[in-house]
C-alpha cells in the first residue's frame, strides 16, 4: 500500500507538470501571434544644455532611462591565424537618434567610429547607427595610423610558459579584416607606436623604458634597436612620435628629448632636461624639467612639446628643431595646473596658439614658422572672438572675469574647433567652431563644468565629452541635447580614438 501510494503521487506530479508546459506553451503563443511592435530604451540625454552641471559623484548616481540589458556584442568579422571569421552582431541593444553624416561629392555620405578599450576587449562604436562591435578581445595596447586603416594590437595570448604570460604583437588590417602576428610567445611589450605609413611598430620592453626597438609590419626581418629611455620608477615612457614621413623618431626621458631616424646607428639628445630661464628682472637660473607631448609639424623637421618645471605646476610651450638641436619658446603660452590643448599645428605647418591664461578676451593667434628666423615664429594673423559668444559668469557680482580656450582641434583647411570657459567661475564651457577664411564664429554647445578633456569627430558631427569622473557624453554638433554614453559604452571605456571618416553604404 505505501509503494502504490508513493507511485500514485508521482503520478500526480509528473502530470502536473506537464499541465503547466501546455499551458505556457500556450500563453507564449498567445503573445507571439498579438502584437509585434518590440518596445526600445531610449538613450538618456542630460537636461537643458545651457544650464550649469554639477559634478556627480559617480557615473551610477546619473537618473537615466531604464536600458534594455546590455548584451556581450559579438567581434566584428575579423580574421587572424588560429581563428575563424565571425559575423558581428549589428542590432543595438539602446536607440539613439541618428546623427546626421558628412555630405562629400556625388551625395555620398561620410562619418566617423570611435575605438576604444573595455577590460581588455578593443570596441567599436559608430555614432550615426549607434552600434558597438567587438574588434578584438585579450587586448592590452592599441595604436592606430593616421589613415586609420592598420591598428597595431597587443594581445595576450593566454598561454603560460615557465610561469610568464605570453603575448602577441599583431597588426590589424580593416579593409582584409585580418589580424597578422608580428611578434609571437613574447612577454608584454610597452607604448607600441606604429609609424603613418604602417610599416613599422616601435615598443619598449618595460613600461617604464627600456631599450627602444622597432620592427617592420610585413615580418621581413628582425627587430631593430633605436635608441633608450632613461625613465625613473613609476613614471611610464610614453610612445615615441614618429614624422609625418616615417623616417624620425622622437622621445623624451629623465635626461631629455632624443631624436633618431631609422637608418641611424646612435640617437641624438636635442636638448636635456636642465635648462636656462630667465626671470621678469633678467636673472638666468637653472631649471630641471620634463618634456611631454611631443608633436610633429605635419611638415615634418620641428615639434610642439609642453615643458613642465619638477618643482612647479606652470607650464608654457616650445618648438623644437630637429636640425639645429634647439628650442624656441611660443609667446604666450605659460599654463597653470593641468595642461591643456590650446596650440595646435594646422594642416600647413603653421601654429594656432590661444592667448595664455586668464585673459579678458579671446584672441586665437597664427603663427608661421620661418627657419631663418632666431625665434622661428613669425606673426600672421588674429582671430578675435566675438563676447556674444562667450559663457558669462554665474553669479552676477562678478563684474570682471578671464579666460581659458582649450582643446583646440582642425577639422579641415576652413574650420577650427574649440573651447572656452570662465576661469573665475564654476561654468559650463562653451564649445564653439572658427570659419578661419571668413573669421566668423559659431556657437556649438554647453558642456559640463567637470570637462576634463573634449575629443573632437573628425567628421565634424560632434565630440566625445570626458569627465573628471570618467562620464562620457556625445555632444552632437547641432547644438542638441548631451547624450550620456556610459550604458552605450560601459563604466570600462577608456583610450578613446575617434578614426578618420569613412564612407557609408
Amino acid at each position: 500500500m505505501i509503494l502504490e501510494h508513493i507511485l500514485t503521487t508521482m503520478w500526480r506530479i509528473r502530470s502536473i507538470r506537464i499541465w503547466c508546459t501546455l499551458i505556457i506553451l500556450v500563453t507564449s503563443f498567445s503573445a507571439c501571434a498579438g502584437n509585434p511592435t518590440q518596445t526600445t530604451a531610449t538613450l538618456s540625454s542630460t537636461a537643458d544644455p545651457t544650464s550649469t552641471f554639477t559634478p556627480r559623484p559617480s557615473v551610477r548616481d546619473t537618473p537615466t532611462t531604464s536600458p534594455t540589458p546590455y548584451r556581450t556584442p559579438t567581434p566584428d568579422p575579423v580574421t587572424t591565424h588560429s581563428s575563424p571569421t565571425d559575423t558581428p552582431t549589428t542590432t543595438p541593444d539602446i536607440t539613439l537618434t541618428p546623427t546626421q553624416t558628412v555630405l562629400g561629392a556625388n551625395g555620398t555620405t561620410y562619418s566617423s567610429n570611435l575605438l576604444y578599450m573595455s577590460d581588455h576587449q578593443l570596441m567599436r562604436w559608430d555614432h550615426v547607427t549607434n552600434f558597438v562591435i567587438l574588434i578584438s578581445d585579450h587586448v592590452y595596447e592599441y595604436s592606430v595610423n593616421p589613415e586609420g586603416k592598420l591598428v597595431a594590437l597587443m594581445r595576450s595570448q593566454n598561454v603560460v610558459a615557465n610561469g610568464v604570460e605570453m603575448f602577441e604583437l599583431g597588426l590589424l588590417d580593416f579593409d582584409s579584416k585580418q589580424i597578422t602576428p608580428i611578434i609571437e610567445g613574447s612577454p608584454l611589450l610597452h607604448s607600441i607606436s606604429i609609424s603613418p605609413d604602417g610599416e613599422w611598430i616601435a615598443y619598449f620592453p618595460n613600461e617604464n623604458g627600456g631599450r627602444l626597438s622597432a620592427i617592420r609590419t610585413d615580418g621581413s626581418g628582425e627587430s631593430i634597436e633605436l635608441g633608450f629611455c632613461h625613465q625613473t620608477l613609476n613614471t611610464p615612457c610614453a610612445p615615441v612620435s614618429w614624422s609625418p614621413d616615417s623616417r624620425d623618431l622622437l622621445w623624451s626621458d629623465q635626461r631629455g628629448v632624443w631624436h633618431t631616424r631609422l637608418d641611424w646607428e646612435n640617437p641624438q639628445l636635442i636638448t636635456n632636461n636642465s635648462i636656462e630661464v630667465t626671470d621678469p628682472e633678467g636673472e638666468i637660473s637653472q631649471i630641471t624639467v620634463s618634456f611631454g607631448s611631443l608633436t610633429w609639424s605635419p611638415t615634418g623637421r620641428y615639434a610642439l612639446s609642453v615643458v613642465t618645471p619638477t618643482t612647479s605646476s606652470t607650464q608654457w610651450n616650445v618648438i623644437l628643431d630637429t636640425r639645429r638641436m634647439r628650442f624656441i619658446d611660443v609667446p604666450e603660452s605659460f599654463q597653470s595646473g593641468t595642461s591643456m590643448k590650446n596650440i595646435i599645428w594646422l594642416n600647413d605647418g603653421t601654429l594656432m596658439a590661444s592667448n595664455g591664461l586668464g585673459n579678458a578676451e579671446v584672441i586665437l593667434t597664427l603663427w608661421e614658422v620661418v627657419p631663418t628666423q632666431n625665434d622661428l615664429l613669425r606673426f600672421n594673423n588674429n582671430y578675435t572672438i566675438d563676447s556674444d559668444d562667450l559663457p558669462t559668469p554665474i553669479d552676477n557680482s562678478i563684474t570682471e572675469w578671464s579666460y581659458i580656450v582649450d582643446w583646440l582641434y582642425q577639422f579641415d583647411e576652413r574650420l577650427l574647433g574649440f573651447g572656452v570657459r570662465v576661469l573665475e567661475d564654476n561654468v559650463s564651457p562653451i564649445l564653439l567652431n572658427l570659419e578661419l577664411q571668413d573669421n566668423y564664429t559659431e556657437s556649438i554647445n554647453h558642456v559640463p563644468s567637470y570637462t576634463e578633456n573634449v575629443l573632437w569627430s573628425p567628421d565634424g558631427q560632434g565630440a566625445l565629452i570626458i569627465g573628471t569622473g570618467q562620464e562620457l557624453f556625445f555632444s552632437p554638433s547641432n547644438g542638441g541635447m548631451l547624450i550620456d554614453l556610459i550604458p552605450v559604452l560601459g563604466e570600462e571605456a577608456r583610450e578613446f580614438y575617434w578614426l578618420p571618416p569613412t564612407r557609408r553604404s
